[in-house]
């Protein structure tokens, strides 16, 4: 049963602003491997990543036992790809932005990440 809701898990994906993103649960290392600035040292856990030049959000399989966790995750990552996705890209956003940004967008993570939660669950 565990295996079957690993596989689910590794083959979801979701659609951003027409473009689909591959949801994929891997280990701790591949996410370190796919994260090619180098800027993470080798005891630093990640939980997630999102790799924009190939639409794909890594999650982090060590958090497989707490689905709520990895929604939170995933969250946090559909938010990395929603500001790429609309062109958003900047490296800081202050108070009022981020303010616009939930206020537009809010909405949106949420319910991916709700439709991520039912394609995973049975």
């Amino acid at each position: 049963m565990e295996e079957k809701r690993a596989e689910e898990l590794k083959n979801t994906t979701l659609t951003i602003n027409g473009n689909v993103w591959a949801i994929k649960l891997v280990d701790d290392m591949t996410i370190k491997i796919a994260y090619t600035t180098g800027k993470i040292k080798k005891k630093e856990a990640l939980y997630g990543l999102t790799v924009y030049g190939k639409s794909t959000i890594y999650l982090n399989s060590e958090y497989l036992q707490d689905v709520q966790m990895l929604k939170k995750i995933l969250k946090h990552e559909l938010t990395h790809a929603i500001i790429w996705e609309f062109s958003m890209d900047k490296e800081a956003f202050n108070e009022e932005e981020i303010c616009d940004f939930m206020g537009s967008y809010a909405d949106m993570v949420v319910n991916l990440a709700n439709q991520w939660e039912t394609q995973v669950s049975y």
